[in-house]
């Protein structure tokens, strides 16, 4: 298999770099499971929920603004260190509170260490791999964050709800491990070793380049951010107001997720050899849409969770794309621009959705049906422009981003 081949020819200190990357990625994936929903069952309102997600997911400014100004300063090894430590505060903060101004507060702190980590690693990964692997690093690291810890974080919440009796028990039990495993991440992660990104002056205090190029591309991630915020967060939620499914039974839909998304995420550098990377990236946006619509016309928990598998699986292969592509069409620098500022642009956008949320969900009487409609509307409408600039772009990319 194409990605497996590529792995292998990559360095110790990516491959280190993933070890650490599903151990964070299952943590993750625990707290996307369980969170939300114990969150509810401590009696918060559903309109209320996104006030938690939102400062999170706000944390990302001051994350993106670290990314690009100070985080070439440092070892790159050292920054990833820092991230897992703090994730892990944050985690334990939020399941150890019934506190409302504690959990919050571990939100901002777990979201800050998360999105500082997604806005330092691609140029990283950039610079520490060849071209013709590219693809399949990026790959990697989604399918790290994602099914693969996706898949371990589902059976970790059903093994540890079944255990102490399900419940909020249940759900604490799993978010503890979840913080432990965070915290684990921090050994394979300083095993990297990797140095401080090599740059020059100019380069090193954040210059950009191709200010049009990066300002088009931090355009893309904020549309996209604000799409998501409005939606995604919640649909654990959904099922649980929508259809009263336990935490249990959202694992499950959760772990059908992950397996699917295995597959994607294993046929995406062929999928890439085969259409080329922008027809890839666009198809697999437009191809999302219809299995948002289903979600909000689903009537059956078996239909949603069908459309929720399918959206699901189809975004998820198409993010390491899109890095991809905003690395290969940028310099060096600029690519390390556009990582940090459309991680601001895009935590601002994320933040302002997942506020935008409360009052759709509010105007629905507390369904999601505005909410899901919405965000399908802004995924078309990005895919469809996606489709008029990317080849563009991709046609006139700098030589120096897709030669380093």
């Amino acid at each position: 298999m194409r990605i497996v081949r590529d792995l292998r020819s990559t360095t110790r200190a990516v491959q280190w770099f993933l070890v650490g990357t599903v151990l964070l990625g299952v943590g993750q994936q625990i707290f996307v499971v369980t969170r939300n929903p114990l969150l509810i069952d401590l009696g918060m309102r559903a309109e209320d929920v996104p006030l938690v997600q939102g400062v999170g997911a706000a944390a990302g400014v001051i994350a993106g603004l670290i990314a690009w100004r100070w985080s070439a300063r440092v070892s790159s090894a050292s920054v990833f260190v820092a991230c897992a430590l703090l994730q892990a505060a944050g985690f334990a903060m939020q399941a150890a509170s019934t506190s409302v101004a504690v959990i919050v507060a571990g939100a901002a702190v777990a979201g800050l260490a998360i999105q500082l980590n997604t806005a330092v690693a691609p140029p990283v990964l950039k610079g520490a791999t060849h071209a013709e692997a590219r693809v399949s690093v990026f790959t990697a690291w989604s399918l790290a964050l994602f099914p693969a810890a996706g898949i371990l974080a589902a059976a970790l919440v059903w093994i540890t709800s079944a255990a102490v009796g399900g419940g909020v028990s249940g759900a604490r039990a799993a978010l503890v491990a979840a913080t432990l495993l965070t915290g684990l991440a921090a050994i394979p992660l300083w095993r990297t070793g990797l140095p401080r990104p090599s740059t020059d002056g100019r380069d090193r205090r954040g210059a950009i380049v191709d200010r049009r190029r990066v300002l088009g591309c931090v355009a893309f991630q904020a549309l996209l951010g604000f799409g998501s915020g409005i939606t995604l967060p919640f649909l654990q939620v959904y099922f649980r107001v929508t259809f009263g499914i336990p935490v249990a039974s959202i694992a499950v839909v959760h772990l059908a997720t992950m397996a699917v998304g295995l597959l994607s995420f294993a046929l995406a550098p062929a999928i890439v050899a085969r259409f080329g990377l922008v027809r890839a990236l666009v198809g697999l946006q437009l191809l999302a849409v219809p299995f948002l619509l289903q979600l909000w016309l689903a009537r059956g928990v078996v239909v949603a969770a069908v459309a929720f598998v399918a959206r699901h699986t189809i975004m998820s292969a198409a993010t390491p794309l899109f890095q991809t592509f905003q690395q290969e069409i940028t310099t060096r620098g600029d690519g390390r621009a556009v990582a940090s500022l459309g991680m601001v642009v895009a935590s601002i956008a994320w933040a302002l959705g997942t506020f935008a949320a409360g009052p759709l969900i509010a105007r629905a009487h507390g369904r999601f049906d505005l909410a899901i409609v919405a965000t399908a509307l802004i995924q078309a409408g990005v895919a469809l422009a996606g489709a008029v600039v990317f080849p563009r772009w991709w046609s006139t990319r700098r030589a120096d981003g897709s030669q380093e």
